[in-house]
């Protein structure tokens, strides 16, 4: 028989998926420390160029410390616990809106995957190359498959450009048109060390800061299907023990 907390524990984790499944999203706080909060926020100021001041990509490529201090045994329990062992990372990136890059981010699906290169396939369409990386919008079943995974190194507040979501809408597939003064979104405010998981095909946006407060983030998206040889995911990290 089950514990208590381990009852807890199943039922939570259940709540997560089916926020995820119903709604394209869900948060969890508390994931991280804020001493490793602290601690990945000084290899990225180390890492970083005058060139990638707001955003890295390919984050672990140039961070590479950052993959040890992520992946720690934490996140590892919590995310095969939701979604088991056969997910891997195919995208890493870093943003930040400071007060001096305050921008408007407007509605949006995450589509575009990036490939070790080019093949022209049935299904992967917008090719695009840009700094010698390769980006494609893969066929509706890899985007379905993908779940990203949004790390907060700052308390994350409607008033520092907290994502803004429109639930449900991950279940319209590639969506062109919606008409988003009809619809109710909903802010994902979560706390500095915290996550907020999502579908990359949910509709998403975020308003300009107001407080002059940074709002950190690492984005990761993870996916279990494999893309038809010879592509692969040229960011690919199995990170699972």
């Amino acid at each position: 028989m089950e514990t208590i907390e381990s009852s807890e524990r199943t039922n939570y984790q259940k709540r997560i998926r089916n926020g995820l499944t119903q709604n394209g999203f869900a948060i969890h706080n508390a994931l991280f420390s804020n001493q490793e909060m602290a601690q990945l926020a000084t290899l990225i100021e180390t890492a970083k160029s005058t060139d990638d001041k707001f955003a890295i990509r390919q984050f672990f490529e140039v961070v590479p410390l950052a993959k040890q201090l992520v992946f720690n045994t934490d996140f590892q329990l919590f995310f095969q616990q939701i979604f088991g062992k056969d997910y891997f990372l195919v995208k890493a990136i870093y943003f930040d809106k400071p007060p001096s890059a305050n921008w408007i981010v407007p509605w949006h699906q995450d589509l575009m995957i990036v490939t070790n290169q080019k093949v022209a396939y049935e299904g992967y369409t917008k090719w695009r190359l840009k700094n010698g990386i390769h980006y494609v919008q893969p066929p509706i079943e890899f985007l379905e498959n993908m779940i990203t995974v949004r790390i907060h190194l700052d308390d994350c507040t409607k008033a520092n450009g907290a994502l803004k979501v429109i639930p449900a809408s991950h279940s319209n597939g590639v969506c062109k048109k919606l008409d988003f003064t009809q619809e109710k979104s909903v802010i994902c405010e979560v706390k500095r060390g915290g996550v907020l998981l999502m579908k990359p095909l949910l509709f998403h946006a975020s308003k300009r800061t107001t407080n002059n407060l940074n709002r950190r983030i690492v984005h990761l998206e993870f996916a279990s299907k494999e893309l038809k040889t010879p592509l692969t995911y040229r960011e690919r990290i199995n990170f699972s023990n």
